[in-house]
């Protein structure tokens, strides 16, 4: 069988009320502009009915992959769990809560897509998801362009789509929010080139986000034990 051009990670934890229109509203998109891919939507352990829901909308569309995950072990073991099962010439992911519009992730695709660099990512503009957010964010990715001397501009924007030979070679293995920081560092210590393109960042329609105070400790830690522990191989491999 043909491997898909684009195969795009979606991971899904207690996003009933979203999973249906998030897929839904790829579809259109996608199939509207007549992009050749599969949609890798990952039940990453939740705990309602987002199984259930995606399941049905996979009975309709072959389009549509199920990876599940049984008991959740964090945001970047989803994304790992699907990209494992991913197919594509090209790869990606996206959060699962409209935050980013299907619009906006087709471009990024399209961009990789027509400039060819190794990698492509989003970065958030128009953010509505509130003047504290924004504070974390902007302090996060101060943060990493010290401790890294890294130029991209917002680490953890999505979406990010990559060839599949990148990926490959990435071989990422962070369980939690710390993957995106994994992904660019070692982008950057293999001297992939990396483009960001402008993405809107709407508030979220349903559901609340699972990120919290513990999450965004949990990522300034990580960067230093990363920093720590790792950062004589990011010398090595630049």
């Amino acid at each position: 069988m043909t491997p898909p051009e684009f195969s795009l990670v979606i991971p899904f934890y207690n996003e009933e009320a979203n999973c249906k229109e998030v897929i839904t509203r790829l579809v259109e998109v996608l199939d509207q502009h007549d992009v050749d891919y599969e949609l890798v939507s990952v039940n990453n352990g939740s705990e309602d009915h987002t199984g259930m829901i995606l399941s049905h909308c996979a009975e309709s569309n072959p389009r549509i992959r199920i990876v599940t995950v049984e008991e959740n072990q964090g945001y970047g073991w989803g994304i790992v769990s699907g990209l494992s099962q991913s197919a594509g010439l090209f790869v990606g992911y996206v959060d699962g809560d409209l935050q980013i519009s299907p619009e906006d992730i087709l471009r990024v695709y399209t961009h990789i897509k027509e400039h060819g660099e190794d990698i492509c990512k989003g970065t958030r503009t128009d953010r509505g998801d509130g003047f504290k957010r924004r504070a974390i964010s902007a302090v996060y990715n101060l943060f990493f362009k010290l401790l890294f001397q890294c130029t991209v501009r917002d680490v953890n924007a999505k979406p990010k789509v990559m060839k599949h030979s990148c990926y490959t070679r990435l071989d990422l293995q962070s369980k939690d929010w710390f993957i995106d920081a994994e992904l660019i560092i070692k982008a950057d210590g293999f001297g992939m080139r990396i483009e960001e393109v402008l993405v809107d960042f709407k508030a979220r329609a349903e559901g609340k986000s699972s990120v919290h105070l513990g999450s965004i400790l949990e990522f300034l830690k990580n960067l230093i034990i990363y920093r720590m522990t790792a950062g004589k191989q990011h010398r090595d491999v630049s």
